[in-house]
């Protein structure tokens, strides 16, 4: 019943080709990260940014702003009672200003490395590497309204989602005249 925001796929729109960002992040990085199609090779990209804190930070410092933006004329245009952005810089790019509950799913370094291995393709190298380019979850968890645990199989954490989205539904219902 709530409209997902993906912001990933906000940031894949804003450097797309003719995109807000486009010209900026080939700008800050060079025709070398361009694959012969025109698009930018976010593979090539994340090799750059994910070995170098400050790289990252100079990509970070042009997509953030106009992926905040672009969620908030998101949010505005929305006619859902309940919208979920879905962020792994929730915070870093203050998009958590826009938002009511802040939910935080932690799992063990181990477990995030295995996932970013099969979900992404990645190397173990680069998947650690991407992991500590990350904030530490525990500087998540001190400001998050909900923590999940995900340590367990699909189903448990489905049942605890579940259990904090009855509690959403059943305050916004309360909330609606």
């Amino acid at each position: 019943g709530a409209q997902v925001i993906d912001a990933d796929l906000v940031a894949h729109e804003v450097m797309r080709p003719g995109g807000l960002a486009y010209l900026k992040v080939i700008g800050a990085f060079g025709d070398s990260i361009v694959s012969s199609d025109g698009a930018i090779d976010r593979r090539q990209l994340g090799a750059i940014v994910f070995s170098d804190a400050e790289r990252l930070q100079v990509l970070e410092r042009i997509i953030h702003p106009l992926v905040v933006a672009r969620i908030g004329e998101m949010l505005k245009e929305s006619q859902t009672a309940i919208v979920v952005v879905e962020a792994i810089k929730l915070l870093e790019s203050g998009l958590n200003t826009l938002c009511n509950e802040i939910w935080v799913v932690t799992s063990p370094r181990t477990t995030q490395i295995k996932r970013l291995k099969d979900t992404r393709g990645l190397k173990r190298s680069d998947a650690i590497m991407r992991i500590g380019a990350q904030p530490p979850q525990a500087e998540k968890v001190k400001v998050a309204n909900v923590v999940i645990q995900n340590t367990g199989s699909l189903e448990d954490l489905r049942a605890r989602v579940e259990q904090e989205w009855a509690r959403i539904s059943q305050a916004v219902a309360a909330q609606t005249p």
